[in-house]
């Protein structure tokens, strides 16, 4: 599929962002598992009393599912509006704004609750001192303005009758 990239260096960039090893171990089990990225030794983990375990491969890369899950699905409405949910949301403005038509299925709120998360990744995205060169998180998700767009159209249509 790619580039390979080395467990340690894995860690450490994470760590960068203040993930401990244990946290990015477990998560790159979980992935692998989920087959979001492979091991250079091509194996998945077995599941035991403290969840996944098994010895850390040499390195890892993303498979074909992984990069279609960020860099095409991820900046979908649908996507964003499934993930928004199970997404720690840290300014309580924001998180209670969403909050409130959580439970509703009417398509004009569930827009405007997706753009609102939408606006705080956006803004979480600009605070960061240092932004990583191997992922954009603005030009992927520019990739996703269609989707917004054909609710958008939709929601319009509603307004209109």
């Amino acid at each position: 599929m790619g580039l390979r990239f080395p467990t340690c260096d894995i860690c450490a960039e994470l760590g960068r962002f203040g993930f401990v090893v244990d946290q990015v171990e477990h998560s790159l089990r979980k992935l692998t598992n989920k087959k979001l990225i492979e091991t250079t030794e091509r194996v998945t983990f077995d599941e035991g009393l403290q969840g996944l375990v098994g010895d850390m491969p040499i390195a890892f890369r993303a498979t074909t599912i992984g990069s279609y899950h960020c860099n095409r699905w991820a900046p979908t409405f649908a996507y964003m509006d499934a993930m928004l949910v199970d997404t720690p949301i840290l300014e309580p403005s924001v998180r209670q704004e969403i909050a409130c038509n959580i439970d509703s299925f009417d398509i004009s709120k569930r827009l405007r609750r997706t753009l609102l998360f939408d606006d705080y990744l956006m803004r979480c995205w600009s605070a960061f001192d240092e932004h990583p060169v191997y992922f954009d998180w603005p030009t992927v998700r520019i990739s996703g303005d269609k989707t917004f767009l054909s609710v958008q159209r939709v929601v319009e249509k509603q307004e209109n009758r």
